[in-house]
């Protein structure tokens, strides 16, 4: 991998001790904070393996893989991000 390039790959194996109740949540296990200028409400665009695309296709839909892109303001790069699980 270059200097330029972040990969996050995370396995969770969790065993819950007496009977638990997942409730549904917007950022409930495993978030990861983009850069403002490439998130979804600033022009940046949030996709999934479900061919799920923005908050309504991505949000509390299952999904192998998470990504999200866009045009850094005052910046000709683009930034990508990707969580596989």
């Amino acid at each position: 991998m270059s200097n330029r390039l972040w990969c996050i790959d995370c396995d969770f194996k969790l065993t819950a001790t007496e009977d638990v109740e997942v409730k549904k949540a917007k950022h409930s296990f495993f978030a990861i904070r983009a850069a403002s200028d490439i998130s979804p409400p600033y022009g940046g665009v949030l996709a999934n393996s479900a061919s799920g695309v923005g908050a309504k296709g991505t949000y509390g839909k299952e999904a192998r893989w998470c990504s999200y892109h866009g045009k850094r303001r005052g910046r000709g790069d683009w930034r990508r991000g990707r969580l596989s699980g």
